[in-house]
């Protein structure tokens, strides 16, 4: 037991650390959402949700895939901060390059459509959101096992967005600053990111720009960003189609369902997120099986485990919520919770299928989901509004656990079945 300990101790860290901010992330909802709901209520909550959601499409296509492939890089590299450093300097360009183009792009479209002057001011302050997440190097925290200090931004963002929430949004009309509020607290947060990684590990963003660089970057992350922009039309997309096609209120519903369901799901990454680069390790060393299998085996128990609780404490989980048991909000959660199983299985096999380096068989999944999803979801939000919605999301979690499976596990038996045969 010593010996284990010893062997993965920074992996064992990593993991204490991330399930501290992830005992943040269950408290300080409990108290932002109760508070929001009951001060601008279902009306305007639903357009919160649709500003986080617009916002976090956009921080997908900034990320640009980094979180994966250059965290995949840089923990093959074993802290070779000679070669680290320029890895960190390109990307984080790379995204700041992005973001400049998002903006003059956002600028535009703000002129060209008649938004009300209230509206501009929402999306404008909005867009703080997508700041603060590009302040924030996830991807080189991840990549040197080094995780305390996302928590440590984690704790900071959330508990200066708990305090400036109570202290700006008192009203009603007061909702389009919430949003400004959570934009605000990760740019602080992301400062500090910032800052350590400069101090302690000395890497920082070059004023000089390397084209080639940045362009080899781009064509690295290329897979994975089609991946995750596929996934995001279905993730942070949901709320828009719902918000358009079944209003605010649905919105709202739906919403809170999924963020219950995911407060679960968010048990299980922070142990996947600190193994991805152990896992990588591994897989470049051709040594990964033994762990993959061991993890999907025990995350499919605790997965149902985890989703029948939720099911069971559904009324309560509404009385916190919303001040009463809403038999609608239930009832959303109970469908939520099908789509869990199958989110959370996705959630712990989806590192070793990018371990193995499958970046392109991640891209050409994604699209395909994502394409079948916009049909089925549209006509399921027009025809039974929000639950229509969570159907169709459990039927694009099914599809993923059902590619991914066969990927690891019974490819690889056909491959090793072929050879078997071959050398007989």
């Amino acid at each position: 037991m010593r010996d284990f300990i010893k062997r993965h101790e920074a992996v064992l860290k990593n993991i204490s650390w991330l399930y501290l901010m992830q005992i943040a992330n269950y408290l300080f909802p409990l108290i932002t959402l109760p508070y929001l709901l009951r001060v601008v209520g279902l009306d305007k909550y639903g357009i919160i949700v649709l500003g986080q959601a617009v916002m976090g499409y956009t921080n997908t296509i900034v990320e640009y895939g980094f979180n994966l492939t250059a965290t995949r890089e840089i923990a093959n590299l074993r802290r070779d901060f000679t070669k680290i450093r320029p890895i960190y300097n390109y990307v984080m360009q790379t995204k700041i390059g992005i973001t400049l183009l998002i903006a003059l792009i956002g600028v535009i479209v703000l002129f060209l459509i008649p938004f009300t002057a209230e509206e501009k001011l929402f999306w404008v302050m909005a867009f703080t959101i997508v700041l603060g997440q590009l302040m924030n190097p996830v991807f080189f925290f991840q990549g040197i096992e080094d995780m305390k200090y996302i928590t440590f931004v984690n704790l900071i963002t959330r508990s200066l967005y708990l305090v400036l929430l109570f202290l700006v949004v008192r009203e009603e009309s007061d909702f389009i600053y919430a949003v400004l509020l959570q934009g605000v607290s990760a740019m602080v947060a992301g400062a500090f990111a910032l800052r350590v990684a400069y101090t302690k590990y000395g890497v920082y963003v070059s004023s000089r720009v390397r084209w080639s660089q940045i362009k080899e970057e781009l064509r690295k992350g290329w897979p994975i960003y089609i991946a995750n922009c596929c996934g995001n039309i279905y993730s942070q997309g949901s709320a828009v189609i719902v918000n358009l096609l079944a209003g605010n209120v649905a919105t709202s519903y739906f919403s809170l369902a999924t963020k219950v369901s995911g407060v679960v799901c968010q048990i299980f990454q922070p142990g996947v997120q600190a193994i991805y680069p152990r896992v990588c390790q591994k897989f470049s060393e051709h040594d990964g099986d033994r762990i993959m299998h061991v993890m999907v085996k025990y995350t499919a128990v605790l997965s149902l485990l985890g989703c029948v609780a939720t099911s069971l404490a559904a009324p309560l989980i509404s009385l916190i919520l919303k001040g009463d048991v809403d038999a609608v909000l239930v009832r959303d959660i109970h469908i939520a919770n099908v789509m869990l199983f199958f989110t959370i299985m996705n959630v712990a096999m989806h590192p070793f299928v990018l371990a193995t380096g499958a970046f392109n068989f991640v891209q050409k999944l994604y699209m395909m989901v994502s394409g079948g999803y916009l049909v089925v979801a549209s006509l399921g939000t027009i025809y039974f509004q929000q639950e229509g919605m969570l159907c169709a999301l459990i039927a694009v979690e099914v599809t993923i656990t059902s590619n991914y499976f066969y990927q690891l596990f019974r490819r690889k038996t056909v491959k090793e079945a072929a050879a078997f045969e071959k050398e007989r």
